[in-house]
């Protein structure tokens, strides 16, 4: 899936330089992932991937940062301040006698995934978290929608659109952005 997307994303007008490279070195890539001449269970030292086919990788990565950008990791205290907020609102979700417990054990698990996405961001970036923090609203709305209109949940969506916001990167907004700092309407 991913393979096929950064092909998608190189293969366009413009872009024939990315192709060419992701054709050609793809195999080398994946073998890193599926090694095909080592077994799974051998040291992953054994599986070595060119110096050439990194060097492309990075460059086609470096590209893609500068024509798909995902956003900003935010710096080391604005993390600890997403993470602290999203404690306290696990607290305020658990003491709440707004919500049915298996809402509120559904909110805690979601908004424990957000946190495993921030502790991992420099792995999955800002996306993951985007996700992430996409799934505690999802899972809201299939479980019990009327949560939305308790306290608990009005508190939970300004907190889920203040942090997507913050994590938005400069693609994510197409250049329109309001005089908040969001994206504005299309």
């Amino acid at each position: 899936m991913l393979a096929g997307a950064v092909r998608d994303s190189a293969d366009q007008p413009g872009r024939r330089a990315q192709a060419a490279q992701v054709n050609r070195y793809q195999g080398a890539w994946e073998n890193a992932i599926f090694p095909q001449d080592h077994p799974f269970s051998g040291p992953a030292q054994n599986v070595r991937v060119p110096d050439v086919a990194l060097e492309a990788l990075a460059a086609l990565a470096d590209h893609l940062h500068h024509v798909a950008p995902e956003g900003i990791v935010p710096d080391g205290s604005e993390l600890h301040g997403l993470k602290t907020n999203i404690g306290q609102l696990a607290d305020e979700v658990n003491a709440s006698d707004e919500l049915p417990g298996e809402v509120k054990h559904v909110i805690a698990a979601r908004l424990a995934g957000v946190l495993l996405a921030l502790d991992h961001i420099a792995i999955g970036g800002p996306n993951a978290v985007r996700l992430a923090t996409e799934v505690v609203a999802g899972a809201i709305t299939v479980r019990d929608s009327r949560a939305w209109r308790s306290g608990i949940g009005r508190k939970i969506c300004g907190w889920a659109v203040g942090g997507l916001v913050r994590l938005r990167g400069p693609g994510d907004c197409a250049g329109r952005t309001s005089s908040l700092g969001g994206c504005a309407p299309r």
